[in-house]
């Protein structure tokens, strides 16, 4: 796992791009072959799952939609602080190679700090039903982006929550009981 501020991520993307125009450039003939009967260009980029489930959230208006609208909406559980069994579940509307996902605890202060934050959860990935390699991973405890690789063809990813970081606050707020996450980003290639 790397951790990296908003800058430095988007510093890197816009590098990245730059390096892949690029390489365009200089051979524009090239292209990546996907199948053995046809070819395309694939390149590293957002990918948007169609559709995500969840253990039971405070209302609808903090579904696990709010985690991939690139927005500071964000999910949080039903003031369970994210007690076992509490799950996020992604679905993609075809198989994709995932390279890694980005995922952000709340970025405001305030609720980063009266709100349960996830710290350590299992990781399942899928690929037509068979759960390929669940391990587990650690979300620091703080708000800046962290990156976690995957490197795998999947068409859905399930995370898991074992663990949480307290609030370090308690300003008198009746909803810190809840365990809340503002965004997962999922970066890879359609196949």
């Amino acid at each position: 796992m790397k951790k990296i501020s908003d800058f430095s991520f988007i510093l890197f993307y816009i590098l990245s791009v730059s390096f892949l125009s690029l390489l365009i450039s200089i051979n524009s003939t090239s292209s990546v072959v996907i199948s053995g009967d046809s070819s395309e260009e694939s390149f590293l980029q957002m990918i948007y799952p169609v559709e995500c489930s969840s253990s039971p959230t405070l209302s609808p208006e903090y579904s696990c939609e709010n985690l991939y609208d690139s927005d500071f909406t964000y999910w949080s559980d039903n003031k369970n602080s994210c007690s076992l069994p509490t799950w996020i579940q992604f679905i993609f509307e075809e198989d994709i190679f995932l390279e890694f996902i980005v995922i952000q605890n709340v970025e405001r202060s305030v609720l980063f700090n009266t709100r349960y934050n996830i710290q350590d959860f299992r990781l399942r990935t899928y690929n037509e039903e068979i759960d390929e390699s669940p391990i587990m991973r650690n979300l620091e405890d703080d708000n800046f982006l962290q990156w976690f690789d995957i490197n795998e063809k999947v068409n859905k990813i399930k995370l898991e929550v074992f663990s949480v970081y307290p609030p370090k606050e308690d300003l008198g707020i009746n909803d810190t009981k809840s365990c809340v996450l503002e965004e997962i980003t999922f970066y890879g290639k359609n196949l």
